[in-house]
């Protein structure tokens, strides 16, 4: 069972990324003194920075937009994720590995959050890949390793996403 990015979701970010980017730069036009005959350096460097920042995740959504590979896939094996920075630095979880599935809020997004066992082969492969500040944390009250998947990127919402995890992995076990 594969999972895609929902076109419409990433052309509603964009959109979004664009109206920021225009209102950055109108800022940092009127900072500079171009449309007005005032200077205001700190306005100026702190939208500068901002439109570098904004311009910057455009073309990386821009980039990620073009991708057709699946973001989440339920295997026999195990769940492979492109969703966050660690589900994709995890590689492979395998089903055997996932102690518990839940949902959890963070902000204004709902996560599938995954308890996994196999805590150091866990971390040893997401170090690797990521800067050890995304390893460090990241465990439960029962010591087990969390993984969090979004469906913000995806056809259906976290509920969805969780009630078909747990139709397909626990057979898989």
């Amino acid at each position: 069972m594969e999972f895609y990015r929902n076109q419409k979701k990433s052309n509603q970010l964009v959109l979004i990324y664009v109206g920021l980017i225009v209102m950055l730069a109108a800022v940092l036009l009127y900072s500079t003194g171009i449309i007005a005959e005032r200077y205001l350096p700190k306005a100026a460097v702190i939208s500068g920075i901002g439109l570098i920042v904004l311009v910057f995740c455009l073309i990386k959504s821009l980039i990620a937009a073009k991708d057709t590979s699946p973001m989440i896939a339920l295997k026999p094996e195990g769940i492979t994720s492109r969703v966050t920075p660690v589900s994709k630095a995890a590689g492979l979880i395998s089903w055997k590995d996932i102690q518990e599935m839940s949902l959890t809020e963070m902000g204004a997004d709902v996560l599938v959050t995954l308890h996994l066992n196999n805590v150091d082969h866990y971390k040893g492969i997401i170090s690797k890949k990521l800067s050890k500040m995304a390893v460090s944390g990241g465990l439960d009250e029962n010591g087990h390793y969390m993984v969090y998947l979004t469906a913000s990127h995806i056809d259906c919402n976290a509920e969805e996403l969780l009630a078909k995890i747990n139709a397909y992995g626990p057979k898989n076990k």
